[in-house]
């Protein structure tokens, strides 16, 4: 077993002799598979630490023994016999899905979200001042995350609890959150919200796909009053009424794409995507079981993406020849094109104030990098954009 961990991989590794090796010596070759591409590499067998059930100067003399030019028939014959003296069954225990989940990294920063008040003139806004515990199972796919958080700005703790998993594939990806937020300065507990999503997208044809996707996110919380704060800080200070309340948001979004990769990187993509979005929210004092508000729409949005403005080729996971995507949408809420800030808007009670958009999006620069950092292990950096 490898107890080296070597980028890339090492896949369907063989021998080489002596005379090939480039550096002289006894060298093996390997693939690496990496994110663009795959690649041909070689390395000494002291850089690939392995646990085995040989003795090091066996093991060397049977990585010699393979090496060397034999007869056919001997060769298969010696590599059968060897194999039956040297194989041992590897000691094994039934699968406990459980004890997986207690080993995770600790990250200082806080990833929740302090979600907006139902009503509250307040922009939803992170909470850096905080940790986040996260696991995964290697088998089940599912990524476990739990943070705790403080905003300056909000003057609130916030703790976030998420659960993602899905198929291998994209036929079907789900995720489940929940979150509480409480004001330090005597309003006491605000909220807490539930959100469930899910999303499935099939392939149609060659080139072409469908994808379809839901999102239910309820929160429970007490109403408040907003007074400005004698300090003059930007945020409103609360006070809590406690009247409870019930907010309830749904969006279910459809979608068809012809998109396809036009070139060697990431952002070079030909096609076009049309999308329509249902959504509905509803809000009720439940001391009173008033319906204050109920409300619903439906948007549409179509995309046109375009690999390159630049007769430019991607070099070295460059990219600087301008991909461009350009997006039109009517009445959107923000599912459908792929934003955020509207969806919250129109779901914590405040109704967009777009009927309709044009926006257009090009890669300045993007730089794919594709590597963990060094200490911490856990936070992954997919690419750098510099977007216009």
């Amino acid at each position: 077993m490898q107890t080296t961990d070597i980028s890339g991989g090492v896949h369907f590794p063989v021998s080489l002799p002596a005379g090939e090796a480039a550096q002289g010596g006894h060298q093996l070759a390997f693939i690496g598979t990496f994110y663009l591409e795959n690649r041909l590499l070689t390395s000494s067998p002291s850089r690939l630490a392995m646990e085995a059930s040989l003795p090091p100067q066996e093991r060397e003399e049977s990585y010699q023994r393979d090496a060397a030019p034999q007869p056919a028939e001997y060769a298969m014959e010696t590599t059968s016999e060897r194999s039956r003296q040297e194989t041992a069954p590897l000691p094994s225990s039934s699968y406990n899905p459980l004890r997986y989940y207690g080993r995770g990294v600790f990250l200082p920063l806080a990833l929740g979200l302090a979600t907006p008040h139902y009503g509250s003139t307040r922009d939803p806004m992170a909470l850096p001042l905080g940790v986040t515990w996260m696991t995964s199972n290697p088998w089940l796919m599912g990524v476990m995350t739990a943070s705790l958080g403080y905003g300056v700005d909000s003057r609130s703790v916030a703790y976030n609890l998420s659960y993602q998993n899905g198929t291998d594939t994209s036929l079907f990806q789900y995720r489940l959150e929940h979150g509480s937020e409480f004001d330090v300065t005597g309003a006491g507990w605000l909220h807490s919200t539930v959100t469930a999503e899910g999303t499935t997208s099939l392939p149609l044809g060659r080139i072409s796909r469908l994808s379809l996707g839901n999102i239910t996110r309820l929160q429970f919380g007490q109403e408040l009053l907003e007074q400005k704060a004698a300090t003059g800080q930007q945020n409103p200070a609360v006070i809590a009424t406690g009247t409870p309340y019930l907010h309830l948001i749904n969006a279910t979004t459809a979608s068809w794409s012809c998109i396809q990769h036009w070139g060697p990187g990431i952002h070079e993509r030909l096609g076009i995507s049309l999308g329509t979005e249902v959504y509905y929210t509803m809000n009720t004092t439940l001391s009173t079981r008033q319906l204050n508000m109920s409300a619903g729409n439906i948007g549409l949005s179509a995309s046109i993406f375009i690999p390159k403005l630049l007769p430019l080729r991607t070099v070295q996971n460059h990219t600087y020849n301008l991909p461009t995507t350009i997006t039109a949408a009517v009445f959107p809420s923000g599912l459908a094109t792929g934003t955020e800030s509207s969806l919250l808007s129109y779901s914590w009670g405040r109704t967009p104030s777009m009927a309709a958009m044009v926006e257009a999006k090009t890669i300045l620069y993007s730089i794919n990098i594709q590597k963990a950092l060094p200490v911490v292990t856990a936070v992954y950096i997919n690419d750098f954009d510099l977007s216009l």
